[in-house]
């Protein structure tokens, strides 16, 4: 098998519909290009619809692809992550969200590029912010990423190591590194970049790699999200000399980092993260940015970070810090 996708569903009735649309789409054109395309969902908790959307997801693609559904009961995403590919028999490796549009051409050239060498291929993509109004009326508010790049020679940790989210990977890569941490919720695949960056550096895809949608629903849309950022900066404090973590809720970073508590974490950094300095901090930057919701101030300090720009507004006091 060339490709393998990885699908974990839970609940997923109203995007799965769509997704089997356009996974059908997608496997068509893999087939026409010559392209193996094997796609394993880990169905957490089936619900009936689920069960039979993916039936007759599978009659559907017969004779073009392969579905192998696996039904379990509901456990962490990045479990059923490590589930899918134990099950998978692709050489080349990705993951698909289930409310995302992926593209064939990222895929195909995916499997391309991992079977001319390379280990993990990071592609560009479009975020899709999405904000309701009271009315019911929504927006739609694009923003481009590039691939992200990486040489394992000059990166520097601070930069925040993470690729899109549609990333593909060799086999052996994961064969190598090891399994996802099932205890993270949601930067799972942030920490198994991390432990990747030690041995290989990140190809960088042409190809667009499909749309990522944030819709409020995410677990990419939780408060959680920073916490577990530090929480990967913390596992690896050789990197960065406790560089770079930022203020997040005091009482949630410290029952959080309980879940590990693998590190021992210097009296300054602890009363910074979840001591009264820490609460400080927080609420100070929680009074200095009181009207921008907690997605979208994520997803504009992610786009600062990714033109390079944090340096530049920290000199003239836009943001807080340089890194």
């Amino acid at each position: 098998m060339d490709v393998t996708i990885v699908t974990s569903l839970y609940r997923s009735d109203t995007f799965l519909p769509r997704y089997c649309d356009q996974l059908v789409s997608v496997g068509n054109a893999l087939q026409q290009a010559g392209t193996a395309l094997e796609v394993v969902l880990v169905v957490n908790d089936a619900t009936p619809f689920e069960r039979q959307t993916i039936a007759e997801l599978a009659a559907r693609a017969s004779g073009v692809f392969q579905v192998k559904p696996l039904y379990v009961e509901r456990e962490p995403l990045y479990a059923s992550w490590n589930r899918g590919i134990e099950a998978s028999t692709g050489e080349c490796l990705g993951f698909w969200n289930v409310d995302d549009i992926r593209t064939a051409e990222a895929l195909i050239e995916g499997n391309q590029r991992i079977h001319a060498g390379c280990r993990l291929i990071d592609f560009p993509y479009t975020l899709i912010q999405i904000e309701r109004s009271v009315g019911g009326i929504h927006r739609e508010t694009p923003v481009e990423y590039q691939a992200f790049p990486y040489d394992i020679v000059t990166y520097n940790p601070l930069d925040r190591l993470r690729t899109g989210p549609f990333f593909m990977f060799a086999r052996m890569l994961y064969d190598e590194i090891g399994a996802f941490d099932p205890r993270f919720k949601i930067v799972g695949d942030f920490e198994w970049n991390i432990r990747a960056s030690k041995i290989t550096s990140f190809c960088r895809g042409q190809a667009h790699g499909g749309k990522y949608v944030i819709h409020g629903e995410n677990l990419s849309a939780s408060s959680l999200l920073p916490v577990e950022e530090n929480i990967v900066l913390m596992l690896f404090p050789e990197s960065h000399h406790w560089e770079g973590l930022r203020p997040v809720p005091p009482d949630l970073m410290r029952s959080t980092w309980n879940i590990w508590n693998s590190v021992d974490i210097p009296p300054d950094v602890q009363d910074r993260l979840w001591g009264e300095t820490g609460s400080q901090i927080y609420r100070g930057q929680q009074t200095r940015y009181p009207m921008i919701p907690t997605t979208l101030r994520d997803t504009l300090r992610n786009k600062i970070d990714s033109l390079g720009l944090r340096p530049v507004l920290a000199r003239i006091g836009i943001m807080k810090t340089k890194e």
